[in-house]
């Protein structure tokens, strides 16, 4: 896994995209959230790993969790 490396610009950084997560119902799509959030304020997790920093930050970009209908 990719990990932050101070030594080169954000821009250079190997960051890892999620465009959008797709979900059946609401209600998965809440549970996601809610996840995302928990692994977020875990105390043991180490978010100098790119992909995981995007995963603990989900939370805050609700509107990349679709519903589909």
């Amino acid at each position: 896994m990719d990990r932050y490396n101070e030594n080169i610009s954000d821009d250079d950084q190997p960051y890892v995209s999620i465009t959008e997560i797709i979900v059946p119902t609401e209600r998965d799509k809440e549970q996601l959230l809610e996840a995302f959030e928990y692994i977020h304020y875990l105390k043991d997790i180490d978010p100098e790993f790119m992909a995981v920093n995007t995963i603990m930050h989900m939370y805050l970009r609700p509107d990349d969790i679709k519903v589909k209908t």
